[in-house]
């Protein structure tokens, strides 16, 4: 077991070949397990597509009105820490898979703001546990950049495992105390939101972009798609997370004995996120009304797999994103108002 402990416990994307061949060894098992499920319970399975596909029948994409109504397990008050930490740790295996595998566009975004402005240091709002930012770090070393420095907060902070991230990455700081993301007035870091945008109803969604004009601070939001696709995929992938991610953090007796409720909440979660993340249209709509929002430049891409969005003051001149291969678009703009880019479903 002591030669597999630093695989468990390291944050690093992949350093050795020890962990990449781990990780590859999990995310097969992890398919393997699925394919199983999918095998001995395929019409359960089939029946649970159908159930997660029919809400998105009458709304091809974007927020559905009625989900505020519902909370993720996640958001519970009375969540336990320890099933909050069964909720969370698939959820790093997700990220460190997507950013292993995926080509993560967003992290081009990012680099091509910090290029036009000369900046290097995020802040980062919503953290959580940490997130998806050491794997964005490890990407943006890949490509370069290594004097980029994040901070992480929350509203409801994790001290312990920030503190856990920040000792293996110096470029990560942390705010152990709770931040509020509309009191950072003197604060004009790059606020930086990713994977938890769709856990804000429309009228907080608003108020953080207008926090964002009000103090003339550029922000930045990755998260899921909105889409057919996505409403479908996310829930189910969890059959396939669970497995993986408790083979690549072995030794859990609390994940081993809790499939039985640890795999329906993450399915729950998965379909009630597909049904909450934003699309091209819905950002318009969260944008109007803004004070001065026009002095900010804006920019929108709404894909099947994420949504990203991004706004900076005007003495930085509008970025060309042409290079990243994705259509973005101007949510500000009254002809794509009325029709804000097609979705890819």
């Amino acid at each position: 077991m002591d030669s597999i402990e630093p695989i468990l416990t390291s944050f690093k994307n992949i350093p050795t070949e020890a962990e990449l061949s781990y990780f590859f060894f999990c995310s097969v098992f992890g398919l393997l397990t699925s394919l199983f499920i999918f095998w001995k319970f395929t019409r359960i399975c089939i029946t649970l597509i159908a159930l997660f596909l029919f809400p998105r029948l009458f709304k091809p994409s974007g927020r559905m009105p009625w989900i505020d109504y519902t909370q993720e397990s996640t958001d519970w008050d009375l969540l336990p820490a320890w099933l909050h930490n069964l909720q969370q740790r698939p959820m790093a295996f997700r990220w460190k898979l997507f950013h292993k595998y995926s080509t993560m566009k967003y992290v081009d975004v990012v680099e091509s703001y910090l290029a036009a402005s000369g900046e290097t240091d995020i802040l980062t709002l919503g953290a959580g546990s940490g997130s998806l930012y050491p794997y964005m770090l490890d990407l943006m070393k890949d490509h370069g950049w290594r004097n980029v420095t994040v901070m992480l907060s929350d509203i409801h902070p994790d001290p312990e495992a920030y503190a856990k991230i920040s000792a293996q990455y110096e470029q990560i700081t942390y705010e152990a105390k709770s931040v509020d993301a509309f009191k950072l007035e003197s604060d004009k870091r790059l606020r930086m939101v990713s994977a938890t945008f769709h856990h804000f109803p429309p009228k907080f969604a608003s108020q953080l972009f207008q926090s964002a004009v009000e103090d003339e601070a550029p922000i930045f939001i990755m998260d899921g798609g909105s889409s057919r696709f996505f409403t479908v995929f996310l829930p189910m992938f969890h059959t396939f997370l669970y497995p993986a991610s408790y083979l690549y953090w072995l030794g859990d007796p609390i994940r081993l004995i809790t499939p039985p409720l640890a795999i329906p909440l993450h399915m729950y979660d998965g379909f009630g996120s597909g049904l909450r993340f934003y699309d091209c249209e819905d950002i318009s709509n969260l944008l109007k009304g803004i004070p001065n929002v026009e002095k900010f430049q804006w920019y929108t891409f709404c894909g099947t797999l994420n949504t990203i969005v991004l706004g900076h003051p005007n003495h930085i001149p509008r970025l060309d994103l042409t290079h990243i291969g994705k259509p973005f678009i101007n949510p500000l703009s009254s002809a794509q108002n009325a029709n804000p880019g097609k979705q890819e479903l």
